[in-house]
């Protein structure tokens, strides 16, 4: 009987962790429909430039880009797909430069949305500590460009 239970146990352990990272959520693409399943979502401190989903009744896994999806429904957090302006300025001490110029790259995203409603608040934090914050433009979201000066 121990063996049995050790057996069972050691099975249902592994198969815990085999769903380890899948939240349920409810996607919305780009086209409007809106689909529900579980995402892998094991990245929270960065932003992801892609997601797995798996739709509700399949086991099958589908990649989706930051592109193909306008909004991630995950209950507690939400995410929204963007083409951004991030920010990527040197942040060390040792590594900063003798300007005060900022340094620009394009890149497409999943956004935290801090703060939802008429002035929605995102967040990307990607390049380690670097994080960048924007708010709701008319052609997309807005980067807010702050320096820290030592």
């Amino acid at each position: 009987m121990k063996t049995f239970v050790l057996i069972i146990s050691l099975f249902l352990t592994s198969y815990l962790q085999a769903q380890y990272g899948f939240v349920p959520a409810e996607i919305t693409l780009n086209s409007g429909e809106v689909r529900k399943g579980r995402v892998e979502y094991s990245s929270q401190d960065n932003s992801p430039r892609s997601i797995v989903f798996i739709p509700e009744g399949t086991k099958t896994r589908e990649n989706y880009s930051a592109s193909s999806v306008s909004l991630v429904d995950m209950g507690a957090r939400r995410l929204i797909g963007a083409s951004i302006r991030q920010e990527y300025s040197p942040q060390q001490l040792q590594k900063l430069d003798r300007d005060n110029a900022f340094y620009f790259r394009r890149d497409t995203v999943f956004l935290t949305v801090l703060i939802d409603g008429e002035h929605p608040l995102y967040m990307c934090k990607k390049y380690g500590d670097v994080v960048n914050f924007y708010i709701k433009g008319e052609n997309g979201p807005v980067l807010l460009k702050y320096k820290r000066y030592l």
